[in-house]
Order: structure tokens, then sequence, then C-alpha cells
């Protein structure tokens, strides 16, 4: 598992997306040796709020980034293999960090996600689960770039999808009551300044006392990214039960909750809270 640190970066216009260029790169030949021809992901998803809902949730099963050059049928490179549930609604002004892996480097042109289980809750409390929701193609999503997403060998590149959820709920039409998820989410291709971000149930890998940082895993594959989160005195630490901490109580392989911002053009995450889960 790989953690890059920041040195330089640089904006990729014609994309959704952000390259940054990594320090852990070694400028000299025997730092190339044997180094395989791969980049870093970081994938974000974010919703809009939609009228008369509270929670909406949705169990991510997988995300697959294909090749501009691959068939229907290829298996691509994938970018999360761990199911991840979470509440859209609850990403009205943040984005969740559903994956940070190592893809090989090249082109893309398509992002195929498997969605399942959705659960609606309306602001009345009554809840549609199972019968009551229809899932279009099983959850099967495919979205197009919009122009290709390149992942450059040693950057990584952050990719954040917009769930346009008001238009992709729908009540059955023959009055049934029945709910149609047929889910509309597109590259969002506005990223500008700061973004709000929560990073959910991710691990502790190293504490920097010196430089105030955590860093963090997604994911337990081996191909899997850690990310460097920055803490400062407006960071709140607490219990799962809301007593504060001080950084220095923290744990190597501590399950985590992160709320903060990430610079999209620096790619600098600030935590202003991070909560310990409960065991």
């Amino acid at each position: 598992m790989r953690t890059y640190q920041r040195k330089s970066w640089s904006v990729v216009a014609a994309l959704c997306s952000i390259a940054i260029v990594a320090t852990g790169c070694n400028d000299d030949d025997s730092g190339n040796q044997g180094t395989s021809q791969q980049g870093s992901m970081i994938l974000m998803m974010h919703d809009a709020p939609v009228d008369d809902f509270r929670e909406v949730w949705v169990t991510v099963e997988s995300v697959t980034m294909l090749s501009a050059d691959a068939d229907s049928s290829a298996a691509g490179e994938v970018v999360l293999d761990e199911a991840v549930r979470m509440d859209l609604l609850a990403l009205d002004s943040l984005a969740q960090i559903v994956a940070a892996v190592d893809v090989e480097a090249g082109s893309y042109s398509k992002i195929r996600l498997q969605i399942s289980n959705p659960e609606f809750i309306r602001d009345d409390d009554s809840v549609f689960t199972g019968d009551d929701v229809h899932l279009v193609a099983n959850g099967h999503v495919d979205l197009n770039t919009q122009g290709d997403v390149f992942i450059v060998e040693d950057e990584v590149t952050i990719v954040s999808l917009d769930v346009d959820l008001d238009n992709s709920l729908q009540i059955n039409q023959t009055g049934n009551g029945r709910y149609i998820l047929r889910p509309q989410i597109f590259v969002d291709n506005d990223m500008s300044g700061e973004e709000g971000i929560i990073i959910d149930g991710a691990t502790i890998t190293s504490i920097d006392l010196n430089a105030d940082e955590l860093t963090l895993s997604t994911s337990e594959i081996d191909s899997g990214v850690d990310i460097v989160v920055e803490t400062n005195n407006n960071t709140e630490i607490q219990t799962a039960g809301g007593l504060p901490l001080a950084l220095t109580a923290l744990l190597i392989g501590t399950n985590v909750d992160v709320v903060g911002t990430i610079d999209v053009e620096t790619g600098v995450v600030t935590a202003t809270s991070v909560q310990v889960e409960l065991f």
C-alpha cells in the first residue's frame, strides 16, 4: 500500500480530475527500477438535496474503470470491490471519499458502478425498501466520462461523481406507491476551490505528531493508497461518545470518521473533525 506526499501539482483542465505529482517518486534512475506503470485514483461521490426525503441509502457494491479501447465485456481496473453503504442526502455539501487505490496508468473512458439495496426515508418517517423500490437495470450504471480520464504513472487523480438524486427518483405511474430508482450520475467537472469531504471508516496507518498529520487507509486491498490528512488547532478530535481527545491519544490501527475539506488545486485535506469509531 503506497502513501503519496505532496510536492508539485497540475490541473488537467480537459478532465474532471486533478493530477497530483507525488513526492513518493525518486528522480534518480535507481528509484524507477522495478516500478509498475501505475497511478493512483481518489474517487468521491456527492449529491444535492431532494424534496420530501430525509434519508436516501444505497450500497455501492463495486466501481470499475474501463479503458478507452476496452469493449463492453472488459474486466477493467477495479477501483472499489468492498461494498460501501452511504446516505446520499448526507452528502449535500460534502463529498464522500469512496475509494483511494492504485490503477494501471492509461486512458479511461467509462466508469462502471454496481448499486444495490436502496432505502428511502421520507420526511413523514415512512420507509420504502425491498419491493417498495424498483432499481432499474438491477443497479448497473455505466458512466461516460465526457472526455477520457487519464491516470498518469506515479501521480494521483481525483475524480468526483455527482448523483442527480432529484431526477433519479420517480414514483411509479401505476399509482401503487412504489418508487423507481434510475441512478443518474455524472462526472463533476466544476470542482474548484475547496470541497467539503467525508472519509468514513478509514484506518489510521501512521501518525506524524511533528506535522500534525494522520495517514489513513480506506481499503484493505493491496492496491489501496493511503490518504494524508492534516489537523490543526481547529480540528475537533473525539471519541465515539463525543469526548475530546488529543492527537497523541490516537493509535495506529484505529478506525476513524473524518470530516474536512480538500483543496482541489493543491490536494491538501484538512480535517475539521476526527471521530473514533466504536469497536
